[in-house]
């Protein structure tokens, strides 16, 4: 599996703007969200804590 990387419109349209309801949970370095592009394919989106070392 390969990374990639999106523009913030992008991801911010894919999430509805990192909406609570599209929270798939949180780890040591951030929340992770779920996305759907506008081609239908599904995504995560990892947001980083400022405060992480990652």
């Amino acid at each position: 599996m390969e990374v990639q990387y999106f523009d913030l419109p992008i991801i911010a349209k894919a999430t509805n703007d990192l909406q609570i309801n599209k929270k798939l949970g949180e780890g040591g370095f951030g929340p992770v969200y779920k996305g759907t592009l506008a081609n239908g394919q599904e995504i995560a989106v990892k947001r980083f804590s400022r405060s992480s070392a990652q």
